[in-house]
């Protein structure tokens, strides 16, 4: 699984700045997120993406069938 957040932003024109200011993150932690910077990700913290994002769960997760697509 790969987590793509900066995508979604992107898709959305939501900037680390807009974002961080409707989840009450902080702007490096979803830096972090969106780089893949971070060894997973709580409940919550998705709740709150899915929420100012306006999207599901599924939409941050895209499924890689090998090893390679890993590296990427």
């Amino acid at each position: 699984m790969k987590f793509v957040l900066k995508k979604v932003m992107k898709e959305k024109g939501m900037t680390s700045i807009k974002l961080a200011e409707l989840t009450g993150m902080h702007k490096n932690g979803i830096y972090k997120l969106a780089n893949n910077k971070t060894e997973g990700i709580q409940f919550q913290t998705l709740g709150k993406l899915t929420k100012a994002l306006d999207c599901r769960v599924e939409d941050l997760f895209e499924y890689m069938d090998n090893e390679e697509d890993h590296k990427a």
